[in-house]
């Protein structure tokens, strides 16, 4: 017997449907062309869902764009691309970023 893989938590205020998003959200969609993506983090939205892009080594990285320590958009955040984390208390020797109440809209 196989179990079906589990369902991605759909993104907060999300107006589609359980069932599509979860099928949607298995593909790979274009969200900025090359040239846009740097180095510095930039916020995307894909799905109603808020990703950061970058790049690390040449290769672009698109995680979700929500830092899960503080709850605040990754885009606003100069931490280690590598791990893709705002800096925070356990980060020594960074700037803590400003308080937030949580993702914005973009």
């Amino acid at each position: 017997m196989t179990t079906a893989p589990p369902r991605p938590a759909l993104p907060q205020d999300c107006t589609f449907d359980a069932g599509d998003w979860s099928i949607l959200a298995q593909h790979r969609y274009p969200v900025a062309l090359s040239s846009q993506i740097g180095d510095a983090p930039t916020a995307v939205r894909l799905l109603e869902e808020t990703l950061v892009a970058y790049r690390v080594g040449g290769s672009v990285v698109v995680p979700n764009g929500i830092c899960p320590h503080r709850g605040v958009p990754l885009s606003l955040g100069g931490g280690d691309p590598a791990r893709a984390c705002l800096p925070n208390s356990r980060s020594p020797n960074r700037t803590r970023p400003p308080a937030s109440s949580g993702p914005t809209a973009s």
